[in-house]
């Protein structure tokens, strides 16, 4: 009998197809029912002690809008929502094609990229958080 060893992309795979369906129904009760999420949550802890927006600063409001489904709002907010929805996508979609359908495909997860792309929503990251800091030293507010 063959033994079925677990990996971790095995795991990220199932969470994803599980996380997947949960954003579908809450996108859906969002939708329907008109809620938002911005405003629900406790406030980022940095801005509030400090008044200076940290770097996670709208990725709740890019949630809510990526929820509503408007992607350019979401964009704005906080584009490595954006970037890491897309990027996990296509990880489950290569992983789920390889896994099941027992062929290899062109994927990140096979690719010395693999870190670059991190590195490259590491860029991003910090790429907004000097856009919002600049923003809020103009302005003195965030978006």
């Amino acid at each position: 009998m063959k033994k079925y060893q677990v990996t971790w992309e095995t795991v990220f795979f199932y969470i994803g197809i599980l996380g997947m369906i949960a954003a579908a129904g809450a996108a859906a009760i969002v939708r329907q029912k008109g809620i938002h999420l911005s405003g629900q949550l406790l406030p980022c802890m940095l801005y509030t002690l400090t008044g200076i927006p940290c770097p996670g600063c709208g990725g709740t409001r890019a949630v809510d809008y990526l929820f509503q489904g408007r992607i350019l709002d979401s964009l704005l907010a906080h584009p490595l929502v954006i970037y890491m929805v897309l990027f996990y996508l296509y990880f489950l979609g290569s992983y789920g094609y390889e896994k099941f359908l027992k062929k290899r495909v062109f994927s990140i997860w096979h690719l010395a990229a693999f870190r670059e792309l991190l590195v490259g929503g590491g860029v991003l990251l910090v790429l907004q958080w000097m856009a919002k800091l600049v923003l809020w030293t103009n302005t003195g507010k965030l978006c």
